[in-house]
């Protein structure tokens, strides 16, 4: 009878081994998750000034690049990096300026692509969804 118990909780350790990995995670197969897309931004910066854009989710600022001052560029934001359940905003530092430009808050989700107007003067700036 000993040997009959401990053939049944080897046959169902086995079991449970094999039922778990049966599975593989999407990953395996190169299916990209959702949430993995980054956030495209494309800066059109109209300002003579370089300039270094953040972006801001929750509390927390992130570098995302430079850009050349008459000219475009485009960054991405991995979504992971910050909170942009509260709304992300993108703040502009122009290079050799004291001022600086916090846009409103937008909402993006994985994957979408963020347009960020750039103004001569600083205060025309502007940010939209595309």
């Amino acid at each position: 009878m000993t040997t009959t118990s401990n053939l049944l909780a080897l046959s169902l350790a086995i079991a449970a081994i094999l039922a778990t990995g049966c599975r593989s995670p999407d990953r395996d197969f190169g299916v990209r998750h959702q949430a993995d897309r980054p956030i495209q931004v494309q800066v059109q910066n109209h300002n003579f000034l370089d300039v270094t854009v953040y972006a801001r989710g929750g509390s927390r600022n992130v570098r995302l690049g430079n850009v050349t001052g008459k000219s475009s560029g485009r960054l991405t934001i991995d979504p992971r990096a910050i909170n942009i359940v509260s709304g992300l905003q993108l703040l502009v530092d122009p290079i050799g300026s004291r001022r600086v430009f916090l846009s409103e808050a937008v909402y993006p989700g994985p994957g979408a692509v963020v347009v960020l107007q750039v103004g001569a003067e600083l205060d025309m700036s502007f940010v939209s969804l595309r």
